[in-house]
């Protein structure tokens, strides 16, 4: 699951709720920060920084190719 971390994401809620039933279902989860959002801001629960990226379509492909070996993807 990829969570795009906009400048506010931190307290969305509903936000939240995904990342807990993708990890209780083995989906494993990457962000990605968009709308000038960067690692200064906070994250959602759950959310791991150093599974957060910016937007560069390299560091993208990389995470996904990453996370297609992980969780059920396995």
């Amino acid at each position: 699951m990829v969570v795009l971390v906009g400048k506010y994401m931190a307290s969305a809620t509903g936000v939240v709720k995904e990342i807990t039933f993708a990890k209780e279902s083995d989906v494993p989860v990457f962000g990605v920060y968009v709308g000038g959002a960067g690692t200064g801001r906070n994250l959602p629960d759950g959310l791991q920084r150093n599974r957060t990226i910016d937007w560069d379509w390299d560091k993208i492909e990389s995470a996904i190719n990453q996370v297609m070996k992980e969780g059920k993807n396995k």
